[in-house]
């Protein structure tokens, strides 16, 4: 065939490709020229010659829509961008990925605020149709109205989240109530009280006065000891008790503010009870926060009548939630070179394997395993780098010249040993050779136990 050629004098306007299409760009006009050469086909002789075609452009608008410019991080939480033609090539961009994202025209809510989506397109052909460049905003709004959890339960408790009002409670004084009921992710609470009670916006549950009462809901799970929180504002004063029915089933505490801790009487343990924070005397009392502790949240230890004794738990324990008068105490070493008394610091969440002497009373005691707190309170351990004591999970037997706690010729306390000595499973003991000099021994806090003698005869303490 003849061969031509094809030029456009306004390619910005209208474009010619090489076989002969024209494509519009934008509005306008242009000549495209069509130029050919002499030359000879199928045998008859051509004569170079041309013709100019005036264009003119006029470009169609694609139509580019949205579902929708509200969302809603409860339920509505994606739209949809239509583009007409549907061949349109585009790109999408979000202002706010933190607000909402954007792909392949599906618009996903992430978190509550306004954001501008942008779709955008070059010059193009779709559809058998011009389309100049351009844009197209669409401004979205995402609200949060999911309901604020406020019931967690987690491995080793159940905490109810009372410092924020997700509950429904009647806010401010002038809505004081006397009785109601009041659910949070499946989970109720019953509230009486005469004044009564209503959620104060500082972040807490007012509740007064004497017999005042929230009641929990039951639990599947074996019930050791339930924490209660109070506002820093709380009244020193107030006197509460948790109760099962009529029955006092723990320790009544006076002052409501900062946390008390119930341990609950071993015959009302069982799961399915029904716990009620009770208030005993004509005080409020402020909420901020219940947790309730499954039964393997804490380790069980006993003291005996000696007093002290020395303990390694293969967990991290954490001696700040713990039966009263339980004390923990790592050895930091003696209070001068030579010298037979040790220097002890109190602790009290300590990482595991971590040897330890425990000063009590004669009972059973009990004290939390550190991983029943939030992974973030976990991490954060008293330092017991400069602690002494070696502790062992298992029945060990050492060699000689070690010091153990004993109830040898001199009463209790810590012993040399002159023979190889077997140490019991969960204690711990001290080795004499690397026993360190405390330079701030007489520092307050920290108190001093004598090391005793050689005892041929010892009668160790667990």
């Amino acid at each position: 065939g003849l061969v031509v050629t094809y030029s456009s004098d306004n390619p910005n306007v209208a474009h010619v490709s090489s076989d002969g299409p024209v494509d519009g760009y934008r509005e306008g006009t242009a000549n495209i020229t069509v130029a050919w050469e002499d030359q000879t086909v199928d045998g008859v002789d051509y004569y170079g010659g041309g013709k100019i075609f005036e264009v003119t452009v006029s470009l169609s608008q694609p139509n580019v829509s949205i579902s929708s410019t509200s969302l809603n991080l409860d339920d509505a939480t994606t739209a949809t961008i239509t583009l007409e033609p549907e061949d349109l090539q585009a790109t999408y961009a979000s202002s706010d990925e933190g607000v909402v994202t954007v792909a392949d025209g599906i618009v996903t809510a992430v978190g509550a605020g306004t954001a501008t989506i942008t779709v955008s397109w070059e010059a193009q052909n779709a559809n058998d149709l011009s389309y100049g460049a351009g844009t197209q905003t669409f401004e979205i709004t995402v609200s949060d109205d999911r309901p604020v959890q406020c019931v967690f339960e987690e491995e080793y408790y159940t905490r109810f989240d009372l410092s924020v009002n997700g509950w429904g409670l009647p806010e401010k004084s002038a809505n004081i109530t006397q009785s109601g009921s009041y659910e949070n992710s499946g989970k109720t609470i019953t509230l009486e009280g005469d004044p009564g009670f209503y959620y104060n916006t500082s972040g807490f549950i007012l509740l007064g006065k004497t017999g005042a009462t929230l009641t929990l809901p039951a639990f599947g799970f074996d019930v050791i000891a339930i924490e209660v929180t109070g506002a820093s504002g709380a009244s020193a004063n107030t006197k509460q008790n948790i109760f099962v029915g009529e029955t006092a089933v723990s320790t009544e505490t006076t002052g409501a503010k900062g946390t008390n801790l119930y341990f609950i009487d071993e015959d009302y343990q069982s799961a399915g009870n029904i716990y009620t924070i009770k208030v005993n005397n004509s005080y409020n009392t402020q909420f901020t926060e219940i947790k309730v502790y499954k039964k393997d949240a804490f380790v069980e230890l006993s003291v005996s009548d000696a007093g002290y004794r020395t303990y390694c738990d293969a967990d991290a324990l954490d001696f700040n939630v713990a039966s009263d008068g339980l004390k923990a105490y790592i050895v930091e070493g003696v209070d001068a070179e030579g010298s037979t008394n040790l220097v002890l610091k109190e602790v009290g969440k300590v990482p595991a394997e971590t040897g330890i002497l425990l000063e009590a009373e004669e009972g059973t005691y009990y004290v939390a395993l550190a991983s029943a707190k939030t992974e973030e309170e976990s991490s954060d351990f008293d330092d017991v780098s400069t602690n002494q004591l070696i502790g062992v999970t298992e029945s060990t037997e050492v060699e000689p010249s070690i010091i153990v706690l004993m109830n040898g010729e001199n009463g209790v306390g810590f012993y040399k040993t002159s023979k190889t000595f077997t140490v019991g499973a969960h204690t711990a003991y001290l080795p004499i050779s690397t026993l360190e000099t405390v330079a701030d021994a007489g520092a307050d806090g920290v108190k001093t136990l004598n090391i005793n003698a050689d005892s041929d005869t010892p009668t160790g303490i667990n």
